[in-house]
């Protein structure tokens, strides 16, 4: 008798996976999976690095910059006689001139380390450091040293007039101040009259001066004024030094530069600044990075030698 057809033996019947082929076969995914994962993850947090550390350098550039620019104006004065400018000078304990960790009581800059005299003995060359710099410049050329002690949103009566040398207007003081400028403007303007300026190393990052700190503050100085920060606080700064070297050039048109200066004489002086600032991560110290430039101060200073 002929078996039926649908009992006759099938030999390409498919099988199926075994249990032990499966986890087999599982293992094998989770390898390659966990080997892809852990190469993205290394990726990502290399680009992370990177991107934080070329935030850095941005950031450590753009203060470097800020003062930079600003420096190359210090002493800048509207008037066509630099023997007078009262950027340059310094009255009672008010020094306008560029000064490195200037005092507030007294206006005294940081000692000089002469690096070359005269004959005489004479200091022709010297350099004064320090981590704060004052100066000040003709920022509106009306030749006077502008003010500011107010912020955007006083009132007049929150902004008295400053009394007392060196600000008594009615002594010819050099100083300048309008807390809205023009007085007679419908529309009259606070973000002016700020001409005397500074940056200095506070709590690890970098403050920029704005003004006085209230109507009540006559001084000048690193620890006086209102400053406000232009780095941002997941950046610490941990350096930032500042390098003032000024040279002794006589200017008499019959006489060589490097000749000292003699009664009746006019002397330059030539300075620039060295700005070495160094920072980091807030949460990376090996992230240290260190930039360094200098300066050319483009207004020499001119005395009349007694």
């Amino acid at each position: 008798m002929t078996p039926a057809a649908d009992s006759a033996p099938r030999p390409d019947r498919q099988r199926g996976v075994t249990l032990i082929g499966l986890m087999v076969g599982l293992a094998v995914g989770l390898l390659v999976l966990s080997a892809t994962l852990q190469a993205y993850l290394l990726i990502s947090e290399s680009a992370r690095d990177t991107l934080r550390e070329a935030r850095l350098d941005q950031e450590l550039r753009a203060a470097l910059d800020v003062m930079r620019l600003d420096l190359r104006r210090a002493g800048y004065w509207a008037s066509s006689d630099p023997l007078d400018n009262p950027f340059q000078r310094q009255y009672g304990r008010i020094n306008n001139d560029l000064c490195i960790d200037t005092e507030r009581d007294s206006g005294a800059c940081a000692a000089p380390l002469c690096l070359a005299a005269y004959d005489s003995g004479e200091c022709r060359v010297w350099v004064q450091t320090g981590s704060c710099i004052t100066y000040s410049y003709d920022a509106d050329s009306d030749a006077r040293v502008g003010l500011r002690a107010c912020a955007a949103n006083a009132s007049p009566s929150d902004c008295p007039s400053p009394s007392g040398a060196p600000f008594d207007a009615s002594n010819d003081e050099p100083y300048a101040w309008h807390a809205w400028y023009p007085a007679d403007a419908d529309s009259p303007s606070q973000a002016v009259e700020m001409e005397m300026q500074g940056f200095r190393l506070r709590q690890g990052g970098i403050d920029m001066r704005v003004g006085r700190r209230d109507s009540a503050d006559l001084s000048f100085g690193c620890n006086s004024g209102r400053w406000e920060r232009i780095t941002s606080p997941d950046i610490q700064i941990t350096a930032l030094n500042f390098s003032l070297k000024t040279t002794v050039v006589n200017a008499q048109p019959d006489k060589t530069p490097e000749v000292p200066c003699e009664s009746g004489d006019r002397c330059r002086w030539v300075r620039s600044v060295a700005i070495e600032i160094g920072g980091q991560l807030a949460d990376e110290p090996a992230s240290q990075r260190q930039l360094v430039t200098r300066v050319a101060v483009r207004n020499d200073r001119l005395i009349q030698t007694p």
